[in-house]
């Protein structure tokens, strides 16, 4: 079956979010107070949306 949609979704957009050269990048125009606080926020949110979709994930596949 492979990984469920909420881990998936989740995976894909941190991978783009909290990637190495954006905290880099941020770094530069962020303290590293306000920046943890971002990367902070970002993990919450993604664990959400994951939890999220896994849930409706079930409700999801029987639409298609």
């Amino acid at each position: 079956k492979g990984l469920p949609l909420g881990t998936t979704m989740a995976f894909c957009m941190s991978a783009v979010a909290a990637s190495i050269p954006e905290v880099m990048l941020l770094r530069q125009i962020m303290t590293i107070r306000l920046q943890a606080a971002f990367i902070g926020y970002l993990w919450i949110m993604f664990t959400l949306i994951g939890w999220l979709f896994n849930i409706l994930d079930p409700c999801i596949m029987t639409m298609k």
